[in-house]
This record gives C-alpha cells, sequence and structure tokens, in this order.
C-alpha cells in the first residue's frame, strides 16, 4: 500500500486534493490515503511529497493515536492550517471534512472512504 492511493483498504482515510492540478506547476497526485504515521514535505523521503517551493522540507506529520489523525506543523517557515487557523507543532486532531492548508496546496481530510454497492472503487 503506498500513500497515492494503490492497495487502498476500506475504510482508510486520505487527503483529497481541492486545488486543480492545472493550475499548480508541479507533479501532485489527486488523493493520498494515510496509513499509520506520515509525513509531509518536499523531498522524496516524505511520505508525502511534492516540489512545491512554498513547502518546507519536511513540513508536516500526520500521527496516528487513537484512530484518529493528529495534524502537527513541523516547525515548517511557512505554516499549517486547518481550516483558515494556523496550527502549532502540538497539532490539532482532524475532523471528516478539515480544509488542509500546506505550501500553496488546500487539501480535504477525508475520514474515510464508503465502498458500499453505490461507490465503485478506482484501481
Amino acid at each position: 500500500m503506498n500513500a497515492q492511493g494503490k492497495g487502498a483498504r476500506s475504510n482508510s482515510p486520505y487527503l483529497k486534493l481541492i486545488n486543480r492540478r492545472e493550475h499548480l506547476y508541479f507533479k501532485i497526485q489527486e488523493t493520498y490515503i494515510l496509513h499509520g504515521d506520515m509525513t509531509i514535505g518536499r523531498i522524496n523521503k516524505n511520505n508525502i511529497s511534492f516540489n512545491d517551493p512554498f513547502l518546507s522540507t519536511n513540513h508536516a506529520r500526520l500521527v496516528l493515536h487513537n484512530d484518529k489523525y493528529l495534524l502537527e506543523d513541523a516547525d515548517s517557515t511557512n505554516g499549517t492550517t486547518v481550516n483558515g487557523e494556523k496550527i502549532s507543532n502540538e497539532g490539532i486532531y482532524l475532523k471528516d471534512g478539515d480544509k488542509i492548508h500546506v505550501g500553496q496546496v488546500d487539501f480535504l481530510f477525508v475520514d474515510s472512504i464508503d465502498w458500499s454497492e453505490n461507490h465503485v472503487k478506482a484501481e
């Protein structure tokens, strides 16, 4: 399983890109499936990485704690916001529908995927 969405389990939380990819001048995925603790940053050693010049090398952390994700800023230069509010390195627990802003990118946090018969899983 990887952060780009291949091999995702049902009910896996994920980040959904809100920006239109064609308006960004760097490569980025539409969705990032979350699994365990993950990092966001500009370099490839992060679980979620894209070459946004406004994104720090190690920008933020997603920490899985009691089946909830805590988003922490990793002392990034430009900060991390959730629903328009700047967060600290102590973090904030994410709720379904929260809007996350890092660098020039906006994500929607989706708590789980509903694979009911009305949905088709993309491969």
